[in-house]
């Protein structure tokens, strides 16, 4: 819309803040109604494997990419920012509305989400130095 130029007015802007107002704190909600801290072993192959690649493998991958093209400065930064944040939340609802595996859904975001308050600033602090 930005490159249009054009603008969204009236009721159809304020329909769609109210709806995107609503969207994170329910996507929370449904989560945390999910959490599971406990491990159990018939996860526990799915939760290392997941948490791994998703916080270890990505963001190394991306380090090296951005070594190879020779990315610098706030975007080399944030493209490592994103490869570092842990599984979303959203992950938990489409788990359970498709029908998956919504336990061990639960238990890679609760794990990924913990672990990743230490290796954010691990990646980043290593990045940045």
């Amino acid at each position: 819309m930005q490159l249009a130029d054009i603008g969204i007015n009236g009721p159809v802007y304020d329909y769609m803040h109210y709806l995107g107002s609503a969207a994170s704190p329910l996507s929370l909600m449904s989560v945390g109604a999910g959490l599971i801290l406990t491990m159990n072993r018939s996860y526990l192959f799915a939760i290392s494997y997941a948490v791994c690649l998703k916080l270890i493998l990505l963001p190394l991958i991306t380090f090296c990419l951005l070594l190879t093209f020779d990315i610098t400065g706030t975007y080399a930064s944030i493209a490592l920012l994103y490869s570092c944040v842990p599984c979303a939340g959203n992950a938990y609802i489409l788990s359970r509305q498709m029908g998956g595996d919504s336990h061990a859904m639960a238990a890679i975001i609760t794990w990924g989400t913990l672990i990743s308050v230490l290796s954010i600033p691990m990646i980043m602090g290593f990045w940045i130095v």
